[in-house]
């Protein structure tokens, strides 16, 4: 997971630094240099990234590392939004912003840029809070790479310059399931459905490009699905391509879809004669799907086996690059573009909200909304970010300042991360959700005590005769790592009138990591029968007091079967 986002921050990163130098953007001085160091520690950190995802299993040291390198990757993602947005006012203003900070031996320069009566292409100063977040940045990526050292992961350099392997598509779709795409959709059947003029030499091909997960399999797929489309072609051929362009795997899978069954040829001539055979006096759709290779050595021989379809037939190809739709001789291209932001949202959401009753989706929907303009119009990222959502599990940052109050309404949340949240001095009333099995609390700088609110039980709650209230009733792991600050975690509640407190009945996991401060744990956990796992790490305190046969409540804990204090 920390991969994929520190892969699409660093790919960010590069391809906005280079249309900056591109469009002779002067920058604050010394930022050039902290955007090529930021680059290059991303590159390294990535280079071992894979390991580390497999360490953090079993070393909570690595988990934590990866953590902070996650919220460090949202730094910059920021950071980039909001170069983008300084840039785009200035360019609208026509002007430098007046606070805007620039060298004394670039001044002279940049008022030559822009006289009066000039309101062209306009040279930009980059904004001065956007240097300072930037230098910030790369002084917690100089700790977090030194810790990289600490931990000697295993770089992965081969593994890194090749492609993940994507999961091999198919021409199938269920068109209930797709938004948008209309105006595409409609342009490729009409390309599909047009008839060739006899003058036409060679094959017609048409191609989709556009980049990574944007809808170009997609489009293909809903093409190939459309009722004339399917009357149009005697036979319609479905290749994924991928990364090689494997000649024999593909010939193969062209002459199995032309004749039904497995062929037991094992020569790419005796394959390639087949296909010429079987397709001769037939109208065919060949789609080739996900195209990387642009060596047209490999291409040649099927574009001369192919020739000999019926007048009309085509080869659809789709692409990330350019390059192959020069290659590959096409006749027609689309272009395919993100999509706009309410046909994001509404794949977004229909993912997202499922299963979920209406209340519960009105709750949610602003900061849904908020993910799904993350997505930036890509609907492969819609998808990923709206099954995650409705996996019942939500994700809090650090930007809020209090905790909203519809969380403890969300009766079905089973898992739940509060991170990053720098301002927020009390935890929610958490102990209410009765569904919750997994919390996280990750660096909250301003929580110095936890206690009865946590449970989110009334002190003046009254009942009529003896009864139970259970606050947190089917939590089983708890997380608890950077809340520095933290110095008391204790309830004072343990009875209100005749009703007794039952406090997280169920924990089986209890992490406590980076937590210097905190003195002792609450009386509860050392009373529990359920808790199978300790790990506490980091926190000098809680070592002193629960150390293996020393420290002085050592045997209020040595009941638990695995415990981790300390190194």
């Amino acid at each position: 997971m920390v991969d994929v986002i520190v892969s699409t921050v660093l790919e960010q990163l590069i391809s906005f630094a280079a249309k900056e130098i591109k469009q002779q953007v002067l920058l604050v001085t010394g930022v050039k240099k902290e955007v090529k160091k930021l680059t290059n520690h991303l590159q390294a950190i990535q280079a071992v990234l894979e390991d580390a995802e497999e360490k953090q299993v079993t070393d909570r040291a690595v988990r934590l590392w990866l953590g902070r390198l996650k919220y460090a990757s949202y730094d910059i993602e920021d950071v980039l939004d909001e170069w983008i947005t300084a840039r785009g006012k200035l360019q609208i203003k026509g002007s430098v912003f007046d606070n805007a900070l620039v060298a004394p031996n670039q001044k002279k320069k940049v008022c030559s840029c822009f006289p009066a009566s000039c309101f062209g292409f306009k040279q930009v100063i980059l904004h001065r809070d956007v240097a300072v977040k930037i230098k910030e940045i790369n002084e917690e990526l100089d700790d977090i790479a030194t810790q990289k050292d600490m931990f000697k992961f295993v770089g992965s350099v081969s593994k890194s310059s090749e492609r993940p392997r994507r999961v091999q598509s198919t021409s199938l779709i269920d068109e209930e399931e797709i938004c948008g795409r209309v105006g595409e959709r409609n342009a490729l059947v009409s390309m599909l459905l047009c008839e060739s003029s006899e003058q036409q030499k060679g094959l017609h091909i048409i191609s989709i490009v556009g980049m990574g997960g944007i809808g170009k399999t997609t489009l293909a797929q809903l093409a190939c699905n459309h009722d004339e489309v399917k009357r149009q072609f005697d036979k319609i051929l479905w290749v994924c391509v991928s990364e090689t362009f494997d000649e024999f795997r593909i010939a193969k899978a062209m002459l199995e879809a032309l004749t039904g069954s497995t062929s037991n040829l094992d020569a790419l001539q005796s394959l390639l004669i087949s296909i010429d055979e079987s397709i001769a006096g037939k109208r065919f759709l060949l789609v080739l799907d996900d195209v990387w290779d642009g060596d047209y050595n490999k291409w040649e021989p099927f574009y001369h086996c192919l020739k000999k379809g019926l007048h009309g037939s085509k080869i659809l190809i789709t692409t990330r690059k350019e390059s192959i739709v020069s290659m590959m001789r096409s006749t027609d291209i689309i272009s395919i573009k993100e999509l706009a932001e309410e046909e994001c949202w509404a794949l977004f959401k229909r993912l997202a909200f499922f299963g979920r009753s209406t209340e519960e989706c009105e709750k949610l929907e602003q900061i849904c909304q908020r993910i799904a303009r993350k997505c930036k119009g890509l609907p492969l990222a819609a998808k990923t970010m709206g099954s995650l959502m409705s996996s019942k599990k939500i994700r809090y940052y650090r930007r809020n300042t209090v905790f909203p109050s519809w969380m403890t309404s969300l009766t079905n949340l089973k898992s739940l991360d509060l991170h990053w949240c720098e301002n927020c001095e009390q935890l929610p009333p958490l102990g209410k959700l009765p569904s919750l099995e997994a919390l996280s609390l990750l660096f909250m700088p301003s929580v110095k005590r936890v206690g009865d609110e946590f449970l989110g039980i009334e002190s003046d709650h009254h009942g009529s005769s003896s009864s139970v209230i259970i606050a947190f009733p089917k939590l089983k792991s708890l997380s608890i790592e950077v809340l520095r600050e933290l110095e008391e975690w204790d309830y004072g509640i343990t009875r209100t009138g005749n009703t007794v407190i039952n406090i997280m009945p169920r924990l089986s996991s209890l992490t406590i990591n980076y937590c210097s401060k905190l003195k002792a744990l609450p009386d509860h956990f050392h009373q529990t029968t359920t808790l199978k796992e300790l790990h506490i790490w980091k926190c000098r305190l809680l070592e002193e007091r629960y150390c293996n046969g020393e420290g002085e409540d050592w045997s209020k804990i040595s009941h638990i079967p695995n415990l981790h204090i300390g190194l």
